[in-house]
């Protein structure tokens, strides 16, 4: 199979094209509310894959709208989904796609710069990815909107403890008292 084309990328590739003229559909049918109720029913029966298929088209209509890019960052960073296709073939297993959710979370804050919600998501998709010094980063400027939530320090402190950086996580860790 070295020379030859992968039979099953044709296969995607038709399947792909079928999913965009189908969404081309229900876009054009559709009010960006009516999608996004859509997308939410789906989250709710915990159909993520779904929910997601769903929440991408709004901003298509909508690029500000605020909560659809929340909720794909959710979705993204919280939910295990198919891994993404590669050579034609879609990966057998499941993960969490922190990047595509940090993408989205940072949608968020362009529209909403002081939001917590999607500032506790950036925090959890880079300690996801073990950056945790971004994570820090983050947890910081939720500090400074919110200091007196000692969650917040717990979660530099357990940052650093990740990073082995014993005396500033204690210092964080004491500071939850």
């Amino acid at each position: 199979m070295d020379d030859k084309k992968n039979p099953w990328a044709d296969f995607n590739n038709q399947i792909k094209k079928e999913r965009e003229k189908e969404n081309e559909l229900i876009k054009k049918k559709y009010s960006k509310e009516k999608l996004f109720k859509i997308a939410i029913n789906f989250a709710l029966k915990q159909d993520f894959q779904k929910a997601l298929d769903y929440f991408k088209l709004v901003p298509e209509k909508d690029p500000k709208h605020f909560l659809a890019w929340v909720n794909m960052g959710i979705i993204y960073t919280y939910h295990n989904l198919l891994g993404t296709i590669k050579g034609g073939r879609r990966t057998a297993y499941y993960k969490r796609h922190y990047e595509e959710g940090i993408e989205c979370f940072k949608k968020s804050l362009e529209l909403k710069p002081n939001d917590i919600p999607s500032l506790i998501g950036l925090v959890d998709a880079f300690r996801g990815k073990k950056e945790f010094t971004k994570s820090i980063e983050y947890f910081e400027k939720i500090i400074k909107i919110d200091p007196k939530n000692s969650e917040n320090w717990r979660g530099i402190g357990f940052a650093y403890l990740e990073m082995m950086e014993f005396e500033n996580a204690i210092d964080y860790l004491w500071r939850t008292k």
